[in-house]
């Protein structure tokens, strides 16, 4: 019986042995392959002890987008488009993935860690610099863009300050020499854009054409001040521009509801 039992605690303990020496030897990470574009989703932060998530292009600050990053993963390579609100063109960079963490070529980035994918949504981890503060933040991706701009919209609400005094309008309520019958509808795509008033003073409605570089839509038209794109929040383009009213001209913002 005393065999036995040396015999038992004998393999037991191999057994063990064996088994920690095969865990000291296992690689800690396997390479994740994210390969594919991704789209920016969500963002998400611990705030003291509040977990906070927004969408991507709802995030304040000094990184601030009009439209969602844009992430190329292909051969370890990596190329990020980013569209700040202030700056007039994309900013491209680029850098490489090992070990599962994508390091840029420009100083200021900081390395992203790839968490993996999960239901379709690659996710990151990185330091994010927002309002002088920096913290780490998780950004989930998607292979596709639900907040990019592209797509045909319709006027909704128009606002802008009088004196002290924020106002809000329905867009046809608008009066002066732009008010019109109907919303407008603007098309947009990645670089043009078409927009269609219907002025009460005009029997037809008029068809202006543009185009599109960094944030700013700028028209054929001589009359057309460019029109600055601010983003899409809770499904609404926001652009603003200057805009006559009774022959004063002052900034307004523009909503947009989408029409698929």
């Amino acid at each position: 019986m005393k065999k036995l039992m040396a015999l038992v605690l004998f393999v037991s303990t191999t057994l063990s042995f064996t088994a920690c020496s095969n865990d000291d030897n296992a690689p800690i990470r396997s390479e994740i392959n994210a390969e594919g574009t991704w789209y920016a989703d969500k963002l998400s932060y611990t705030y003291g002890t509040t977990e906070m998530t927004h969408n991507y292009t709802e995030m304040p600050g000094e990184n601030a987008v009009y439209q969602t990053d844009k992430l190329v993963i292909i051969n370890n390579k990596v190329t990020l488009t980013e569209y700040f609100k202030n700056v007039s063109e994309p900013v491209v960079t680029t850098g490489t993935v090992k070990n599962n963490i994508i390091t840029f070529d420009k100083e200021g980035y900081a390395p992203r860690q790839i968490n993996g994918i999960v239901n379709g949504q690659l996710s990151l981890t990185y330091n994010y610099t927002m309002r002088g503060a920096t913290l780490p933040v998780t950004v989930t991706y998607g292979n596709s863009n639900p907040t990019q701009y592209i797509g045909t919209w319709i006027s909704h609400e128009l606002s802008y300050t009088y004196g002290t005094t924020e106002m809000i309008h329905n867009y046809t309520d608008m009066p002066g020499d732009n008010a019109v019958n109907q919303p407008d509808n603007l098309v947009l795509t990645e670089n043009t854009a078409v927009l269609t008033e219907y002025f009460k003073n005009k029997k037809e409605p008029v068809i202006t054409k543009g185009t599109i570089k960094g944030n700013i839509i700028t028209f054929e038209k001589e009359n057309y001040t460019p029109r600055k794109i601010n983003g899409i929040v809770k499904g609404q383009l926001s652009l603003t521009y200057d805009y006559t009213m009774r022959g004063s001209t002052l900034p307004v913002t523009v909503t947009y509801t989408s029409n698929k």
